[in-house]
């Protein structure tokens, strides 16, 4: 029996049972795309360690493609990862009905992928997006993502039976799943989260206008559940109306989970309301730490050793923010924001003295306050990047969004001026077109890029001479140079 027909039985009578319909269709992609082209024909009972790694060496460097065809990039780690993966579990069900001795796929070893960092919106950010929702005829969908944390299968699974009006609650059933544009029940837990009145009445007006539908939402046009894939463009439409630069949407649950524990709601309610089974992961993700007075604020900065920014009250119990913070100077650098209510300018001059890198008065807009703790961080470098890159004769201001050469403005498209930013954070790297995607445009790669190379030439295109900085790597992709063709 050669290794196809191996496949094709383990399929029908393991893999199907036991997958969702998504996950068995993913399978069959691999299989027929690149597994059983490479291996298919080989007898099962004959299958080396040494043909599986020409196998996946091949695979790894040219893809899909044949290898007198260079242009063409290899396949990066996640599908590599996924191909290796689907592999061995193939052949450990051999090894367990005892069909083989020994699995050669076991001889390799593809690490996981490294975690991706949270970005969270800023409550500034958050009203600019909501706004820019509202204008675009989203706002109830994004509204209810950001409100309650909801992972982006749970939204657009939702119907109207999950929320009660009267109790002002929405039951999330984590079993349930959109696939093939149909909703599909597995065996799952449930969740129950409060919602605010304005958010309610939000989603009653929602339902008003396609009452006939049990789909909470539904895409317009099908009158079905909006895909995935949809629901990321419609975020990145919003992103770009309110220009903001690109987040994925689930860190708009990230944003959820910062703003909640800032509002006071402890870890635990955070925690039940994102669907997390433990608190702990709620706090690994999102650490916001409060004193309720200024000998509990001394005992957190001692304890904690990653503190980025410090926010004081002058008015504060049992220790006032001016002895917090000589106290915190005697030992640390770390930035220092001071508010009170008296503005003084005396006041301010002993703030600054003991060392506070920032004095807001009372009142004040969060607006402002949030402006100050970014200003701070970037000029300590905790917001981690420069915001003016340069390579050759191209400047890119990221914080103002422009891109200038000889002087003179470049008017890019959003996406351009993202991907012309990955290039120049990576002067002098080459980068495939896997990695480009996965860092640009957000998402992995499973077949053609074309997208990229349409880009890269407009871009080049746009920058005029300054575009020959920009080299193709036959056969991976490309990388910015220094130096001009």
């Amino acid at each position: 029996m050669t290794l196809r027909e191996y496949v094709l039985r383990w399929q029908e009578a393991y893999d199907k049972p036991q997958s969702r319909p998504t996950t068995y269709a993913a399978h069959g992609y691999v299989f027929k795309n690149h597994i059983l082209p490479g291996l298919g024909e080989i007898p099962r009972s004959e299958l080396t360690v040494e043909q599986v790694g020409d196998f996946l060496e091949e695979r790894r460097r040219y893809g899909g493609h044949r290898p007198e065809s260079p242009e063409y990039p290899g396949l990066g780690e996640h599908t590599m990862r996924h191909i290796h993966r689907l592999l061995q579990q193939c052949l450990d069900q051999a090894m367990r009905d005892g069909l083989i001795t020994d699995n050669p796929a076991r001889a390799f070893h593809y690490p996981k992928p490294k975690k991706v960092s949270a970005n969270v919106l800023t409550p500034a950010e958050v009203e600019d997006y909501l706004d820019a929702a509202e204008r675009l005829g989203r706002l109830p969908m994004f509204l209810l993502a950001l409100t309650a944390g909801l992972r982006q299968r749970e939204l657009i699974a939702l119907k109207w039976s999950d929320l009660d009006i009267k109790k002002r609650t929405l039951t999330i059933s984590e079993g349930r799943s959109v696939e093939q544009r149909k909703l599909v029940e597995y065996k799952g837990r449930t969740r129950a989260i409060s919602l605010p009145l304005e958010l309610v009445e939000l989603l009653a007006e929602e339902h008003a206008r396609h009452p006939g539908s049990p789909l909470m939402f539904m895409h317009p046009a099908t009158q079905k559940p909006y895909l995935p894939q949809t629901v990321r463009r419609l975020h990145n439409e919003i992103l770009k109306e309110a220009g903001l630069d690109h987040i994925r949407f689930q860190d708009l649950r990230h944003t959820c989970a910062v703003l909640s524990l800032q509002n006071g709601m402890g870890i635990k309610e955070v925690a039940q309301m994102l669907g997390h089974f433990r608190a702990t992961m709620t706090r690994q993700n999102y650490e916001v730490l409060e004193a309720a007075d200024g000998e509990e604020a001394l005992d957190i900065f001692y304890k904690e050793k990653d503190i980025a920014l410090i926010i004081l009250d002058v008015m504060m119990p049992k220790m006032d923010g001016w002895q917090v913070c000589r106290e915190i100077r005697v030992n640390s650098k770390v930035p220092i924001i001071m508010l009170t209510a008296r503005g003084d300018e005396r006041d301010e001059l002993q703030g600054f003295q003991l060392g506070v890198d920032e004095y807001i008065s009372k009142p004040f807009s969060p607006k402002i306050l949030v402006a100050r703790v970014e200003a701070i961080l970037r000029r300590t470098n905790q917001l981690g990047q420069e915001e003016a890159l340069t390579c050759g004769g191209i400047t890119v201001d990221k914080a103002a969004h422009r891109v200038i050469i000889d002087g003179k403005d470049v008017d890019l498209s959003y996406k351009e001026f993202e991907l012309l930013t990955y290039f120049m954070e990576n002067k002098g790297i080459a980068l495939s077109r896997e990695k480009i995607l996965n860092n640009v445009w957000n998402y992995d790669y499973f077949g053609d890029a074309r997208t990229i190379d349409t880009h890269v030439k407009k871009l080049r295109s746009k920058l005029g001479e300054e575009g020959n900085l920009i080299k193709t790597i036959w056969g991976m992709g490309y990388k910015m140079d220094e130096t001009a063709e």
